[in-house]
């Protein structure tokens, strides 16, 4: 399959995705699918300010590359992840086709991302980006690690497209049955998931143990 055809991008098991065309017999038509061959997600450390953020000097960074290459798409780096329990991450995901940041392709009114599979009270996210309607979008929000966890958990990041605008029903950033919800108003344009782990502050990053 050749990186440029119109895809979607779905994720079984951090690192493995896989990409495939949209099906012609679709029930909904679709305008054509925006073009892309990678996903970054990358967690900058900020202050927040009532409902917006100051930058720190020295912040704490991450960051996980999703990459399609030789036919397959791989994690490019360790896809495992340590953020420290008590901050909050200025949150952003870029879409990459050619190594171009295409996030301007995607129309706020019919997409969101979803965020799923930490455990209860670990994580708390806000959406910074949002619709004309006032609905989340996802290509920027702030993430607070609430607490450490003894062990990483698969964290899943799921962008969803909405087959009409005005069509988003109203669903948490981290709501487990999300998939269940959208299916008759939208489909995955991506799905993804990779190894997060919040700990203590002065936590090894080379001690990782059992994650």
């Amino acid at each position: 399959m050749h990186k440029r055809s119109r895809i979607l991008l779905a994720a079984i098991l951090a690192p493995a995705l896989f990409f495939s065309s949209c099906e012609k017999d679709d029930p909904v038509p679709e305008p054509p699918l925006e073009e892309y061959d990678g996903v970054t997600v990358t967690f900058t450390e900020v202050e927040i300010h009532g409902d917006h953020h100051h930058d720190i000097e020295n912040p704490e960074t991450a960051e996980i590359k999703f990459r399609y290459e030789n036919g397959a798409v791989v994690i490019d780096g360790s896809d495992h992840l340590h953020l420290t329990a008590g901050k909050t991450f200025l949150q952003t995901i870029s879409i990459l086709d050619d190594g171009k940041t295409i996030n301007d392709d995607f129309d706020p009114a019919l997409h969101q991302f979803f965020f799923t599979g930490a455990p209860d009270n670990v994580l708390d996210y806000a959406y910074i980006d949002k619709d004309s309607g006032e609905k989340g979008v996802g290509f920027e929000g702030y993430l607070t690690v609430l607490a450490a966890t003894e062990v990483g958990f698969d964290f899943k990041l799921a962008l969803v497209h909405f087959h009409s605008a005005g069509s988003k029903p109203e669903i948490a950033w981290n709501d487990a049955g999300y998939a269940g919800k959208i299916a008759d108003v939208g489909h995955h344009d991506f799905e993804g998931s990779f190894e997060l782990h919040p700990v203590q502050g002065g936590h090894d990053d080379d001690d990782h143990g059992e994650h």
